[in-house]
């Protein structure tokens, strides 16, 4: 599933098909206007609320990420698209450690750690990044990229210079970045769709009304 879809209930389907008997304009007209008008107020709802209940920058800008494939007479359904990429965990809600390179320190020849902890939720508590390989930790590439990241428990060859410019082999740590919720995941969340639900249900059944309505009017002799 690639986004929200919107369909019409047999019920729907049926008030309107027997309403319209006598009229030329077609029942399949009515659905489409009424099921694009619902997917575009839709897609304001959700990117909304998707807004209030994910803290961070991740959740801004939804609404002009997603985009409509629309209803037409012979598809009556319409479906909300999100195409936005997987933000990492900075795009969220972090802990002062996690904005800037982890420090490294050492006590007594013991590294000090410095707990990194993030939550995407606002309302949620911030939780602490630890595993069994480890606590995460921050770092910046050489591309000057922040990103939140944590040990695979795995190795890597890698080859560095020597002072003398020979090469010699080492083994590192794999790393592997720490991701968010993409827009698509957001707006899926029961917290985010299942809030909105059954508001777009009420839209769906207006629009119906609304555009049958506005059939029968033009319809009359």
């Amino acid at each position: 599933m690639n986004g929200i879809q919107l369909m019409l209930e047999e019920e729907q389907i049926r008030q309107v098909v027997q309403a319209m008997r006598n009229l030329e304009k077609s029942e399949e007209s009515v659905f489409k206007t009424a099921v694009n008008n619902t997917a575009n107020r839709a897609q304001k709802l959700l990117a909304r609320q998707a807004k209030k209940i994910y803290g961070g920058e991740a959740s801004e800008g939804i609404l002009e990420r997603s985009s409509i494939k629309k209803a037409t007479v012979s598809s009556l359904g319409a479906r909300i698209l999100y195409r936005s990429t997987q933000p990492d965990i900075t795009k969220f809600r972090v802990s002062v450690y996690g904005r800037s390179p982890t420090p490294i320190l050492w006590e007594n020849k013991k590294r000090v750690p410095f707990p990194i902890s993030v939550q995407q939720l606002k309302s949620a508590p911030l939780k602490e990044l630890s595993g069994k390989n480890g606590m995460a930790f921050a770092v910046r590439f050489s591309n000057g990229k922040l990103a939140i990241v944590r040990r695979t428990g795995k190795k890597t060859n890698t080859e560095l210079l020597t002072k003398r410019g020979k090469k010699s082999k080492h083994k590192r740590d794999q790393l592997r970045v720490v991701m968010g919720s993409s827009d698509r995941s957001m707006v899926r969340n029961k917290k985010v769709y299942g809030a909105v639900q059954g508001k777009i249900g009420d839209i769906l059944n207006q629009q119906c009304q609304k555009a049958l309505q506005r059939a029968l009017a033009g319809g009359k002799k």
